[in-house]
């Protein structure tokens, strides 16, 4: 099956100038609305993705390809304004603490859009690059299906995705091992009877801040997010997730699992919200964890905020080491504790990642001959 071919739909614009650049970047470090939302960035320095995003990545988008039918992708520009500082200075105020959004948006004004029709089937590759931002709105139509595959190395990418009523996407994003600083941002919206699938591989970076947002609007939505990380010394992943039912009788789960080194930091923090007007919800959240020495650092902050009765609700979150009987039941039979090890670090993992292709993408030292 040949790739869609990609349309350009309007004219090109040029993109923020430094000096609009730097003042962005004043603006954000100054705003009192950063220190509003301390607890977000309690494990972590928002000037330093501020910095790096403004002076070492490029507005450039990743490789990307498209099978199917009924299906177009397009590439557009977003009109210029007379007045940009003034752009700025508001898009910092309307935009709560999605700042990394909004730089995203400022810096890369050429966005790429992928329409689904209804009906219709396609699946969608998306290779990153290092140092890249850029920007993805894809809309899925009525009783149609998309199956995405991503890589992300790097840079600042947001995604966008609108799911209209019976739409279906199976989503798998793979995060390659990274020495820069990499934001990605997930925003899906899902209409009646609307099914989304994620499933998140990733390792540690310099720094990296996975953010996923999850509106289900419509009734009777089905989410599901699995997420599994390895964390390298000296490395650091962030993994936030807000999920929220505004829906009647949705459904969701999400379960979440990271592995961190001696030495390596990660941080999740996973909300569901049930509105009002969601009764007969369903959902769920549990973040488990494996420290592999004294200093590896972890922190797990799973959250409920529910405004109606009718729900059924759970979430936790836990913190171990590797069991000390399972290592001695491993070695009575005759497998080195090394082997032994890396065995059960690979079973933690591979109960919500099933593909040991994807795993062993992530693997830390000494862990790629393991199946």
């Amino acid at each position: 099956m040949s790739a869609i071919a990609e349309k350009v739909i309007a004219t090109p614009s040029s993109i923020l100038k430094p000096e609009e650049l730097r003042l962005y970047q004043d603006a954000f470090l100054s705003t009192d609305s950063t220190k509003s939302y301390s607890e977000r960035w309690k494990y972590s320095h928002a000037d330093d993705y501020v910095d790096f995003f403004i002076n070492e990545t490029e507005a450039r988008n990743s490789a990307i390809r498209l099978f199917g039918n009924k299906a177009n992708l397009a590439t557009f520009r977003e009109l210029n304004t007379d007045d940009r500082f003034d752009l700025i200075k508001a898009g910092l105020s309307q935009a709560g603490d999605r700042h990394l959004v909004n730089l995203n948006g400022y810096k890369q004004h050429v966005s790429r859009l992928l329409y689904v029709a209804d009906g219709g089937e396609a699946e969608l590759q998306l290779i990153g690059e290092s140092n890249s931002c850029e920007r993805l709105i894809i809309e899925v139509g009525r009783d149609a299906s998309l199956y995405v595959v991503e890589e992300a190395q790097g840079g600042n990418r947001v995604m966008e995705m609108n799911l209209q009523p019976n739409a279906k996407v199976e989503h798998k994003v793979t995060k390659l091992p990274l020495e820069d600083i990499e934001y990605t941002y997930h925003s899906v919206f899902l209409d009646d009877h609307a099914e989304y699938s994620l499933s998140i591989v990733s390792s540690g970076a310099r720094q990296r801040l996975n953010e996923v947002a999850i509106s289900c609007p419509g009734d009777h939505t089905d989410v599901k997010l699995d997420a599994g990380w390895q964390v390298q010394p000296q490395s650091s992943l962030e993994q936030h997730v807000l999920l929220r039912h505004m829906g009647q009788f949705g459904k969701s789960q999400q379960k979440c699992r990271g592995i961190i080194a001696d030495d390596g930091r990660s941080t999740f923090a996973g909300t569901i919200r049930i509105d009002e007007d969601a009764s007969g919800t369903v959902a769920s959240l549990n973040n488990r964890n494996i420290a592999l020495g004294d200093r590896a650092v972890i922190n797990a902050k799973p959250e409920l905020l529910i405004y109606n009765d009718d729900v059924q609700c759970s979430h936790g979150a836990t913190t171990s080491q590797l069991d000390a009987d399972l290592l001695f039941y491993f070695q009575s039979r005759g497998v080195n504790y090394s082997r032994a090890r890396q065995l059960l670090l690979r079973a933690f993992l591979r109960e919500l990642i099933p593909d040991d292709s994807r795993l062993d993408q992530i693997a830390m030292p000494h862990q790629d001959e393991l199946h």
